[in-house]
């Protein structure tokens, strides 16, 4: 609270005082200038200014909680997004998986499993009589370190070879007829593939697909290339 002189006797006195404390002189300034400071505008116009004001406030408060909640379902939506992605990009359907597992089985026949490379898709097929078949093309150091790419083949979950050993072993005497079948089927099986592709179902075999092998590869963690 500020000191103001008195006019009349010249002494210090409080701005809000109506009479001098000291000389008892009148103050009607002071008095309106007390009254003024604590009048309330009740105008229509000043009315009018304080609720604009209000409804301006009001107005900011309810665009920024929308901007807020746009805003985090965004970040919601591109959360769930990424890993749905990370989940598809791991999950593998029921061909899928089957490579898969014979691909695992057929890496720990090589000398050098990490040089593993998988090339194109994979082919799996069930003949009339319920065996089934797998082909697919991997490329791989071998012992001297050079890189062999070979069409691996399996039948009925059993590594059966490459396919010239496959072929080979199918007229090699010394094996038994049994034996011989084995490989004369799995090489029937990837000789059908490649004349008819799927549709070798209607040459004797019940179903046949191709299988995408990128997934494959990045579970297995290893390269992938398309030919």
């Amino acid at each position: 609270m500020a000191l103001i002189n008195c006019p009349e006797c010249g002494k210090e006195i409080s701005e809000i005082s109506r009479v001098c404390i000291n000389c008892g002189y009148p103050l009607e300034d002071n008095e309106k200038n007390a009254q003024d400071s604590n009048t309330i505008d009740v105008t229509p116009e000043s009315i009018a200014v304080n609720s604009g004001n209000k409804l301006a406030d009001k107005s900011v408060s309810q665009n920024l909680k929308a901007i807020i909640i746009v805003a985090v379902v965004a970040v919601v939506i591109a959360v769930v997004g990424v890993i749905a992605f990370i989940i598809d990009q791991n999950t593998l359907n029921s061909d899928e998986q089957r490579i898969y597992d014979l691909m695992y089985d057929y890496r720990l026949y090589l000398k050098d499993p990490d040089s593993m490379q998988i090339r194109d898709n994979a082919v799996y097929m069930i003949d009339d009589e319920g065996n089934n078949y797998a082909f697919f093309t991997i490329s791989a150091n071998n012992s001297y370190g050079g890189k062999v790419t070979s069409v691996v083949i399996y039948m009925n979950h059993s590594f059966m070879g490459n396919y010239e050993d496959v072929r080979d072993s199918g007229r090699d005497m010394e094996l038994t007829r049994e034996e011989r079948i084995e490989y004369l089927r799995s090489e029937g099986a990837f000789l059908s593939w490649t004349l008819h592709g799927e549709k070798a179902t209607e040459h004797g075999y019940t179903y046949a697909v191709s299988v995408d092998c990128k997934k494959i590869a990045n579970k297995l963690g290893c390269s992938y290339i398309e030919t």
